[in-house]
């Protein structure tokens, strides 16, 4: 659905345009109903304003209130794809406001009283104090000539269309004719020599690494980048459960890893990690808009749910060793011919296996469940920018939350410090982690062995 724009009023047409420049500072690819009632509170003309001078509300207190909790504006702007849902939705409502008034001209009143007759969020209760309701929009609407209703004299209507956008009430999802796709996968495919780097470097690994070593590297490799995917779509589903609808616009209901891609905290980070000591830290990065949530349990609750889904993960995996489907001591003597085997020290053929003996794919497995539960731990300690502090942070008070804030910036470093460093601290993670893998059946050993034979650098 479209909206000519000839049915635009000259002052609506410029609120949309601030709108779009709200989100856009914002970093918000799709104009919602925040960056609208923004947008309008910034045009100092049109009947919304004139309502506004009329009732004695102070616009610029109102759009301090709201900009303080749409979220932080950025020195570079991105390119605005089209109307969120509530935001469509608000537009569709200005317009059927515009016919039942028997207006052929949507202005800023009609987009007023369509944020009024929003029940909740910022917009709802920015609004509330300044009792403005939407009886006296309509009352002043009324007394407003029909002249200063549209701002364009009907002579000029025609003119004044030609330069004016069109309102697109669907998210805009095709394509781009021009410009330059920013998808992660296209800024790899704008720079060949790095995708052929990447190729030539896993068909060496695969090539000179003992057969034993790269079916683990690539297994967990996989796998860690699957529990990546999980972790990430766990925080975007909860976050879209509670209100904010944009994460679906911004592609995170998917498995696709390329929608989580960051360069520092998907690729780098967690490669270091686990390149210095195994330990596993999920790496994706999904920008959820937590001002759009409908409270502060849903906060936390978007935080807890990427922890969360790697703790599901680790049980599921690890739930044939509990059952007792794995022959854990079989899967070890397997595991130590096939070690002593690599070393030259056995010749000969090796006994057959079975699957549920399989000593490469069970000590791949079991590395795994191993390093969910380290980014388990990891993730629930309360030091920003982990999960843990994010499911704390909605229930401390603003000076506490700033200092902890000011805190992470260092202290997240200090941790690793420690864990890599400081032997008593580095000894309690990992026997805590080897307690809850024993407790699901999985063997201290073979998880041991599993990171010296994915490690094959070390």
């Amino acid at each position: 659905m479209q909206i000519p724009p000839e049915r635009l009023s000259d002052d609506l047409a410029f609120v949309l345009e601030h709108a779009k420049n709200e989100a856009s500072r914002r970093h918000s690819l799709y104009l919602d109903t925040e960056h609208l009632m923004l947008g309008l509170l910034r045009h100092p003309s049109g009947p919304a304003y004139r309502l506004f001078v009329q009732q004695h509300v102070d616009t610029e207190a109102l759009y301090r209130d709201i900009s303080g909790q749409v979220g932080m504006e950025r020195d570079n702007s991105v390119e605005i794809k089209g109307f969120s849902r509530s935001g469509r939705e608000v537009m569709q409502r200005a317009d059927r406001e515009a016919r039942t008034s028997g207006q052929t001209v949507i202005n800023t009143g009609h987009l007023l009283l369509a944020l009024l007759d929003e029940s909740t969020g910022i917009v709802y209760d920015a609004l509330k104090p300044t009792h403005v309701t939407p009886n006296i929009v309509r009352a002043f609407l009324r007394t407003e000539p029909a002249s200063r209703l549209s701002d364009a004299p009907s002579a000029s209507r025609e003119a004044s269309a030609a330069n004016k956008p069109e309102v697109v009430l669907v998210p805009y999802r095709q394509k781009r004719a021009t410009g330059t796709s920013t998808s992660p996968l296209s800024r790899l495919g704008n720079k060949p020599w790095i995708v052929l780097a990447l190729v030539l470097l896993l068909v060496y690994l695969l090539t000179v690494l003992p057969d034993n070593s790269a079916f683990i590297f690539v297994f967990v490799l996989v796998g860690w980048i699957f529990s990546l995917c999980l972790h990430e779509f766990s925080h975007a589903l909860v976050a879209y459960l509670g209100g904010d609808y944009t994460v679906k616009d911004k592609g995170y209901l998917t498995f696709n890893p390329l929608k989580y891609t960051h360069p520092l905290l998907s690729i780098v980070m967690p490669l270091l990690f686990l390149a210095m000591g195994g330990i596993g830290l999920p790496g994706g990065a999904v920008y959820i808009e937590t001002h759009r949530l409908r409270s502060k349990w849903w906060k936390a609750a978007v935080s807890a749910a990427g922890p969360a889904s790697n703790l599901l993960l680790a049980l599921l995996l690890a739930m044939p060793f509990a059952v007792g489907l794995v022959d854990t001591q079989q899967v070890e003597r397997n595991l130590y011919l096939r070690v002593v085997a690599d070393a030259g020290r056995i010749r000969g053929d090796l006994p057959q296996e079975s699957f549920w003996e399989n000593s490469m794919l069970w000590t791949a497995v079991a590395l795994l469940v191993m390093l969910q539960i380290g980014a388990v731990f990891l993730n629930l300690l309360p030091i920003p920018p982990l999960d843990g502090f994010g499911i704390i942070e909605p229930l401390l008070d603003e000076q506490t939350r700033y200092q902890l804030q000011q805190f992470g910036q260092f202290g997240l470093m200090l941790v690793f410090l420690a864990l890599w460093f400081i032997p008593p601290v580095n000894r309690e993670f990992w026997n805590s982690i080897y307690k809850v893998c024993s407790s699901l059946g999985i063997s201290r050993l073979l998880a041991e062995v599993g990171l010296d034979l994915f490690m094959f650098w070390r």
